[in-house]
């Protein structure tokens, strides 16, 4: 299921490439913030909604107890630890890399967009 999220996000991404008005650069960079600021909202609700009581105590472990949760908001991770080191993540697994990525490529637009503004101001 989480793979439709990030396909959502993607294709919102790619829109904002296509909008008209010749300023392909400067849309790559709304679309990455976009995908980004999404990937971001959807892990931080999954933090906030994370119930250790419920989430953690699940059947298919040996013991059922668990020792400690931690949870955060930047990066986005919920986690349930276990004394023997058993971890289990209750963030989607493709938050952290779809955030990481998505605001790499805005950095990375902002980049050539300065280097490309750079360059036209003294050709002339």
């Amino acid at each position: 299921m989480s793979w439709v999220v990030l396909l959502v996000i993607v294709c919102l991404g790619l829109l904002c490439l296509r909008l008209p008005g010749g300023r392909r650069g400067r849309n790559a960079v709304v679309g990455c913030v976009v995908a980004g600021a999404l990937s971001y909202l959807w892990g931080a609700a999954q933090v906030l909604f994370a119930d250790p009581a419920r989430m953690c105590d699940t059947p298919s472990w040996p013991r059922p107890d668990w020792d400690r949760f931690e949870d955060r908001f930047l990066p986005p991770r919920a986690a349930c630890h276990w004394d023997d080191g058993r971890t289990q993540d209750l963030v989607s697994p493709w938050v952290v890399p779809a955030l990481s990525i998505s605001f790499g490529l805005a950095a990375a637009c902002l980049i050539a967009l300065a280097v490309t503004r750079y360059r036209k101001e003294h050709s002339r």
